[in-house]
């Protein structure tokens, strides 16, 4: 009997287990061989199928933003500034500490170990970043026009605010900090943005 067709590589499968891959070991902490053991597969179908690491990296990237980083664009159909906030560091301490997946961000934890002579996955990931901060900017001075934030805020600034904080929130989930106390965190952050220096508009 002739033995049956070998079962067909899965190459979405095969993205979902390397977004894990990278999000808990890092892109410099990530070889090659942590790749093709979770695939069962030999460096030469690893490169024909993704071409390269880099090329894989990308493609874990994309999946991550689609899926588990979806709510960074969602929250911006929030309908005033600080439900923007509200909804983008909530849904980052949830992302942050999920049962199934490991603790913080996959753009955090790469960015903060890769090497600029990873130039393919450095200029991905400043690229997502920045796209980032552009959004909230542009809703912030969307805000603005609305009468929804004072006409004098510094829109710039307040989405490198959110940012920075939305960055330690998963900095704290993966060194330890617990759901409580990530979503603590967040609440404390967000009783900040009720001060007055921030004025009435700012309100819930």
């Amino acid at each position: 009997m002739k033995p049956g067709r070998p079962r067909a590589f899965d190459l979405d499968a095969a993205i979902d287990k390397a977004m894990l891959i990278f999000w808990e070991k890092g892109y410099d902490g990530t070889t090659l061989n942590d790749l093709t053991d979770a695939f069962g597969i030999q460096r030469g179908s690893f490169y024909k199928a993704f071409g390269s690491k880099e090329a894989l990296f990308e493609r874990a990237l994309a999946r991550y933003q689609e899926t588990v980083a979806a709510y960074t664009i969602d929250a911006l159909e929030q309908p005033t500034a600080i439900k923007v906030i509200t909804e983008t560091w909530r849904s980052a301490a949830d992302a942050s500490t999920g049962p199934d997946t490991p603790n913080g961000c996959l753009i955090v934890q790469a960015a903060l170990g890769v090497t600029p002579d990873s130039s393919s996955a450095h200029d991905e990931l400043t690229r997502i970043r920045n796209e980032h901060r552009a959004r909230l900017m542009s809703r912030f001075d969307r805000a603005v026009s609305e009468g929804d934030l004072p006409s004098d805020t510094n829109t710039g600034a307040l989405a490198d605010y959110v940012v920075a904080v939305q960055w330690g929130i998963s900095v704290r989930a993966r060194t330890g900090g617990t759901r409580e106390e990530v979503q603590e965190m967040v609440e404390f952050a967000l009783s900040r943005l009720q001060a007055p220096a921030l004025a009435s508009n700012l309100n819930a």
